[in-house]
């Protein structure tokens, strides 16, 4: 038998190859970037500083001076020591000494020059009674106009003792143990006419200045009229009111003190003034 012919292979048709087609990159557009506006500097705006309005020192005084004289027939007083220091810290501004007019000056520093500055004066003098005295800036002059005297301390006991006397007062009205002070001041006058008394009437360092030297004078009168009640004649009492310008003990204007240290000031104080011929 003849051989079988050998089967064709089979016709293999490759397919056809798809070329992939190449990402093409998408075109790169810019975004554009907000740039932030250029910085423009704000003016800047200076406010004037308001000054403090200068005060004028030629309002107040710029020294302190005067004339000490002697409670005692007025005599002025040489080598008396005058200080001059602030009321409210006690620092010394300056000191003097009088000469043999009674005269002195103290200069007062600038800083010292200004409204509410209040000062201690002190007196001091051998065979005298030291004084303090308290004042505003603005009653300088005034005290250096006559306020500026010291007490004698006097060889008789009994003129010593006499022209050391408080009489006090509350309210306006003077004291059960004043009145008894005042009975033997009138003892002493009656017996000795011619001694010639100041009666120096003082309240404390509150309220207003000018009341207070009001019922200062007021109280000083009161005892003189007692007095003269008394039998003692008129020539031999001279009532003066000061007011609170000699403070006895601490309580000053701006000083923290209870009301019986206030009360301590309130008082009519006796003083030998002259002798009559």
């Amino acid at each position: 038998e003849p051989e079988p012919e050998p089967e064709p292979e089979p016709l293999v048709i490759p397919e056809p190859v798809v070329e992939q087609a190449t990402a093409r990159p998408e075109p790169i557009v810019e975004v554009p970037v907000e740039r932030p506006a250029p910085l423009v500097a704000e003016p800047v705006v200076i406010e004037p500083v308001a000054e403090e309005p200068k005060v004028d020192l030629a309002i107040f005084p710029s020294s302190f001076g005067g004339v000490v004289t002697s409670t005692f027939n007025g005599t002025v007083i040489n080598g008396a020591g005058v200080t001059l220091a602030d009321a409210f810290s006690g620092a010394v501004i300056g000191r003097a000494s009088s000469g043999s007019n009674g005269r002195f000056s103290i200069a007062i520093p600038d800083t010292y020059r200004k409204e509410g500055q209040e000062f201690e004066i002190s007196l001091v003098k051998e065979e005298f009674n030291s004084r303090k005295i308290s004042a505003n800036i603005m009653e300088l002059n005034e005290v250096a106009a006559g306020s500026l005297t010291m007490t004698p301390i006097f060889k008789q006991a009994e003129l010593n003792e006499l022209s050391g006397i408080s009489i006090p007062y509350r309210a306006e009205q003077i004291t059960t143990e004043g009145f008894v002070i005042l009975d033997r001041v009138a003892a002493y006058l009656l017996s000795n006419p011619n001694v010639v008394i100041k009666l120096n009437g003082h309240t404390e360092a509150r309220g207003d200045r000018l009341s207070n030297l009001d019922v200062s004078q007021r109280m000083a009168q009161k005892a003189e009229s007692y007095l003269l009640t008394k039998g003692v004649p008129s020539d031999n009492i001279i009532p003066r009111g000061y007011g609170e310008r000699y403070i006895m003990n601490k309580c000053r204007r701006g000083k923290l003190c209870n009301e019986e240290e206030h009360l301590a000031n309130r008082r009519i104080e006796v003083v030998v003034w002259r002798f009559l011929q």
